[in-house]
């Protein structure tokens, strides 16, 4: 007689054992792999929520203090108490909102505050949070949040027919998250909002500009803009833009933004309010959706931290333009990457600035040579020029023929002392917004005095050793210019010194080596033993 096989035979027990195992070892990996706490927070300590899989009563504390329990995340019923969920990883901690599902309270651990203390992207921030969900023109979305699967938060919500289901994955490597947004029945647009503080200006002189402020950067339609946000701005876009593909929304160092992916472009408004921390800057993502009975899905990529040039590169290629240097920037990436070159060399960015300008300055020697030779010559011709100006004061069309025959026949181009300075400018612009603007110098220190070089020069030691310097380089290069105008010129160090004050020192040090450098050459060529090539007439 046959008998039934068995359902618990010896294969089928051991390969339960095995994928039991398997589980078991997953599970050990993740929990090593992301070791992270989700927990709830309100002003008092949060209340930590342990963090696997079996996690599915999760405990909440509401804004009023009290405690329940979650109901499954398949209960789409609209909360009515705010909750707030702390994440936190070796890159960020962050709170998450239960209306909105926005984040606030953003500690960036990679860096700290020139005064120590934490760097925190949207601290304090009352209407909206950074990449908050919200209906547009409608009340905040109340989202129940489902943390029980490791580095994901999901949350649901329903509004009247409509329902949203919002995940956020946290990639614990590199301050990035991935957004999806499923919206079923949409009843109207949908929006994402970014949101910053607007600092106030540490100083509104001309003569002591403050660069430290905060912008906003989009991507659009095949181009990009930038609009630097003021203590005193009204507004920041004066119209919408449409086709909306990247969105940063930051300070000078700091940033959090978005790289839609989604099948439907947004586009993007902004708005400055007033609160009683301040103003705020805030940028509206809309998506607006064709037909309000089908499902839509949206994909963004998020950022949150530090201005690193390659830190972004690595969460999306999109994202390199946040950190703007402007139209020169394709000489600006290959100063940085030169600046970054010697500091692997030397250890000490101070070091590496004066090494990036010395070996930039042997490269354009040939053109400052040139530049040297060609106002020498000007300089010998100008008892001609003079004495021709003297003698057809009256004749213009004749003084003009004499002046070219002059500068024929001596071989001077009276444009070849200002054109090879013209040819450095972008180089000099370049390399401005590079130590302007790059975190790299962010606290980092010099020597002595100089302990960051991102800020200005606490004694001013830097800029008046510059002014000077430039003084001795103005004394000793010759010029064609009128005494009286070569008179007004010594100012100009005066002036530059001053402008320099609040700028970072890390320029300062720039321009302080680079004129010590054009001193020492310039010596050099007062003092080479050459015969002139200026031939020496009467004017006739």
């Amino acid at each position: 007689m046959n008998q039934e096989p068995s359902f618990f035979d010896k294969r089928t027990v051991l390969a339960m054992g095995f994928v039991f195992v398997g589980i078991l070892g997953w599970n050990f990996y993740l929990s090593k792999k992301y070791p992270k706490t989700i927990t709830t927070a309100e002003a008092t300590p949060a209340v930590e929520v342990k963090n696997d899989s079996t996690n599915k009563n999760l405990q909440v504390e509401n804004k009023a203090g009290a405690t329940e329990k979650a109901s499954s995340p398949n209960d789409l019923s609209t909360a009515t108490e705010e909750k707030i969920y702390k994440y936190e990883d070796e890159k960020l901690s962050f709170e998450i909102s239960s209306r909105g599902m926005g984040l606030r309270n953003i500690v960036v651990k990679s860096h700290t505050q020139r005064d120590g203390s934490p760097v925190v992207i949207g601290e304090d921030l009352a209407n909206q949070y950074i990449f908050e969900t919200q209906y547009k023109n409608s009340e905040k979305i109340n989202f129940r949040m489902d943390t029980s699967v490791s580095n994901r938060v999901i949350g649901f919500a329903q509004v009247g027919g409509s329902q949203i289901e919002k995940t956020y994955e946290i990639d614990p490597a590199g301050h990035k998250l991935l957004i999806s947004t499923k919206v079923t029945n949409p009843t109207t647009s949908l929006v994402t909002t970014l949101v910053e503080n607007i600092s106030k200006s540490k100083s509104t002189s001309f003569l002591l500009p403050s660069y430290d402020f905060e912008s906003l950067y989009i991507g659009y339609e095949g181009t990009n803009k930038k609009v630097d946000i003021r203590e005193d701005a009204e507004v920041v876009l004066e119209e919408a833009l449409q086709n909306v593909s990247v969105a940063s929304l930051g300070g000078h160092y700091f940033t959090s933004a978005i790289v839609d992916e989604s099948p439907i472009a947004p586009t993007i408004t902004t708005s400055i309010v007033n609160n009683p921390s301040g103003k705020q800057a805030i940028g509206f993502l809309q998506y607006d959706f064709a037909d309000n009975t089908r499902t839509y899905n949206l994909k963004q990529t998020a950022f949150i931290g530090p201005k690193d040039l390659k830190l972004l590169g690595s969460v999306s290629p999109q994202l390199e333009g946040v950190v703007n240097y402007g139209m020169f920037s394709w000489i600006a990436i290959p100063i940085l990457k030169l600046l970054q070159f010697f500091y692997g060399l030397v250890g000490n960015y101070g070091v590496a600035i004066i090494l990036v300008t010395l070996l930039i300055r042997v490269l354009l020697m040939p053109i400052n040579i040139s530049s040297y030779k060609s106002m020498k010559s000007m300089q010998k011709v100008q008892p001609l020029l003079k004495a021709v100006k003297e003698k057809y004061k009256n004749d213009p069309k004749r003084l003009q023929i004499e002046t070219m025959n002059i500068m024929k026949e001596n071989k001077v181009n009276p444009l070849g002392g200002c054109l090879p300075m013209l040819l450095q400018l972008p180089i000099f612009i370049a390399l401005y917004n590079v130590l302007a603007q790059s975190i790299e110098l962010y606290q980092a220190p010099f020597m002595l005095w100089i302990y960051d070089l991102s800020s200005k020069d606490p004694y001013y030691i830097l800029p008046i050793l510059m002014g000077i310097s430039m003084f001795v380089q103005q004394k000793i290069t010759p010029t064609a210019m009128d005494p009286a105008q070569a008179k007004a010129m010594q100012i100009m160090p005066v002036i530059f010194s001053l402008l320099m004050i609040t700028l970072p020192s890390g320029l300062t040090l720039y321009i302080f080596v680079s004129t010590v450098f054009g001193i020492v050459q310039q010596y050099l060529f007062m003092n080479e033993k050459k015969p002139s090539n200026i031939m020496t007439i009467n004017a006739k």
